[in-house]
């Protein structure tokens, strides 16, 4: 099995992440910096000796920085923190691609900081990665079941995975698991989502990128999930008490800051 390389976008100066752009709150914490810490510490937890976490941070405050290294260092001293010179979504997403390209990863997990990792995630994830060779997503919309428009619902072919079973998707965030091949190939997409988000703040633009590449390439989302997108955007998938998860996995992640020194 590749190792796995995890490129992890922090940004912990934006409060409730517009908030209002959505009309409600995120669930649990009005902080952000809770938030990256939580979710940080559950993918952390899950990944364990099975990769590499790199952080690529997009203008934290010092004490946040210093906080995410030390979280980082309480897990291994493999994984990186990586400050990133340009500010906004759109740079981050282009700093990610080059970052991963450049170190030609094999095997890469591309996650947002806003995802809450169940302890099995990566396990199961990489194991759908190497059983059918899918570009992998870990959560289960629930929006997928109960949308808002038809395009939201669609039949979907079903796989059955080691821990759990898969269903065909063709709609993701900038939050996958995919193989240098689908990177390269599909290279040019990829960078046109971040030139999107650089024009416009909050721009998205995934559906006329990425998701077009759902259509040649099998790409997978467990039932049940394996992640939350703790967004303004509710609700979260069914099946989890997942504010169980963020307060643990919060409440461990302060801990760990508590015990350990930021990178020299």
């Amino acid at each position: 099995m590749n190792t796995l390389n995890v490129i992890f976008r922090t940004c912990t100066h934006i409060g409730a992440l517009n908030a209002h752009r959505f009309g409600s709150k995120r669930p649990f914490t009005d902080s952000k910096r809770e938030l990256v810490f939580a979710c940080l510490n559950s993918l952390l937890f899950s990944l364990g000796d099975k990769g590499i976490v790199h952080v690529l941070d997009d203008h934290s405050p010092e004490e946040d920085t210093g906080a995410i290294q030390a979280l980082l260092r309480s897990y291994g001293d493999a994984h990186r923190f990586v400050p990133l010179e340009k500010k906004g979504a759109g740079h981050s997403f282009d700093s990610a691609l080059q970052y991963a390209r450049e170190q030609k990863f094999s095997l890469m997990y591309f996650c947002e900081d806003d995802y809450l990792h169940l302890p099995h995630a990566v396990s199961s994830m990489v194991d759908c990665h190497e059983q059918y060779k899918a570009i992998v997503f870990p959560v289960d919309y629930f929006e997928r079941y109960v949308g808002r428009d038809k395009e939201d619902m669609y039949p979907s072919f079903i796989y059955l995975g080691e821990y759990n079973y898969w269903r065909t998707i063709y709609h993701t965030t900038f939050t996958f698991m995919i193989e240098k091949r689908v990177l390269d190939k599909y290279w040019g997409i990829y960078i046109e989502l971040a030139r999107a988000n650089m024009n416009a703040v909050g721009a998205g633009g995934e559906d006329d990128t990425i998701n077009k590449i759902y259509k040649k390439e099998t790409c997978l989302s467990p039932l049940p999930s394996l992640a939350a997108h703790i967004s303004p955007t509710p609700p979260l998938p069914p099946f989890v008490d997942w504010k169980t998860v963020f307060e643990k996995n919060k409440n461990e992640a302060l801990r760990r800051i508590k015990d350990k020194k930021p990178f020299r």
